[in-house]
């Protein structure tokens, strides 16, 4: 198993059941129809859900041993959040965006 692997599959142990369930009802909803917005309640772990979606994105990405670069925006209300919610978001931990 490749290192980017072992770091994918960690992000799926870090997440609780329903975020786990989450991540793949949202993912399907992303692929189909091109955007999907999760909205719950205050620590249900949103940034978490967002994780496990960028990792199963990735996952893919890898399986289909695509060569072109993997972008993902993220948008949010101000700067100081972007930064914390980007160390959050970053499923390489070391490596940089």
């Amino acid at each position: 198993m490749d290192e980017w692997q072992i770091k994918i599959d960690n992000v799926f142990k870090e997440l609780k059941d329903f975020q786990n369930e989450t991540v793949d009802f949202a993912y399907e909803k992303l692929k189909a129809n091109g955007r999907y917005l999760v909205a719950d309640e205050v620590g249900l772990g949103k940034t978490k859900i967002a994780k496990g979606i960028i990792a199963k994105a990735m996952q893919e990405y890898i399986d289909q041993q695509r060569e072109t670069p993997y972008r993902i925006f993220y948008i949010c209300s101000n700067q100081a959040l972007a930064a914390q919610n980007l160390r959050d978001l970053n499923i390489f931990k070391n490596d940089r965006f």
